[in-house]
């Protein structure tokens, strides 16, 4: 999965940037591909 996270008015930093993909990634079983 590609994934581009970015901020508004936010510094994304790596920890913030992990647990968004983390996240996402747990998302993606309730869906087909």
């Amino acid at each position: 999965m590609n994934l581009q996270v970015s901020g508004h008015h936010l510094e994304i930093t790596p920890a913030l940037r992990d647990y968004v993909t983390a996240k996402l990634e747990r998302i993606t079983r309730h869906f087909d591909n």
